[in-house]
């Protein structure tokens, strides 16, 4: 059996909580013989001080074209990405931002979604508020479709999901 085609949508690879637990993770599951086929979709151009180990670990790494200030583009750029990999499971790491990766991935036969809550601040990068304001909502619900909602606390969990109630096997 194939191993599972795993993409993990994060800043980079640098010295991040998230992403030295990823790697960690990554290491893990080599010891364990666990077999994952893993990339790392990088937003951010440059490269990170944990993407050598990440590769010697056997992980892909690919940076984003396009920055995702151009989102549409970046989008595109992504949807692309995940067209061509393959991937069984599309794990985003960026709370409410993850939206916009999800929303990337309609329609692309993806067996699961992840989205993968590790605050509760609600941050969205936009100088203005007025549109932060605007956009939280439907982007909470676009999140809200993945296949998983993971928080890493239950109040950023309760926080991811916006006062919801938790779907049992979904929101964890």
């Amino acid at each position: 059996m194939a191993a599972a085609r795993v993409i993990h949508i994060v800043e980079n690879l640098d010295r991040g909580a998230v992403e030295n637990w990823l790697v960690r993770m990554l290491a893990h599951a080599g010891k364990r013989e666990i077999e994952l086929d893993w990339t790392f979709y990088c937003l951010l151009p440059e490269p990170g001080e944990r993407e050598e180990a990440a590769r010697e670990l056997g992980a892909r790494v690919v940076h984003s074209p396009v920055p995702l200030g151009r989102t549409r583009a970046f989008m595109q750029a992504l949807r692309g990405e995940l067209r061509a990999g393959h991937y069984d499971v599309m794990h985003c790491h960026h709370d409410l931002m993850s939206a916009v990766y999800l929303a990337a991935s309609a329609g692309l036969p993806i067996g699961r979604r992840i989205v993968h809550a590790h605050n509760a601040d609600e941050h969205l990068p936009t100088a203005s508020r007025l549109k932060a304001k605007l956009l939280r909502g439907p982007m909470r619900r676009i999140c809200l479709s993945a296949d998983r909602v993971i928080g890493i606390s239950n109040h950023t969990l309760d926080t991811q999901l916006g006062g919801r109630a938790r779907r049992a096997g979904r929101d964890l």
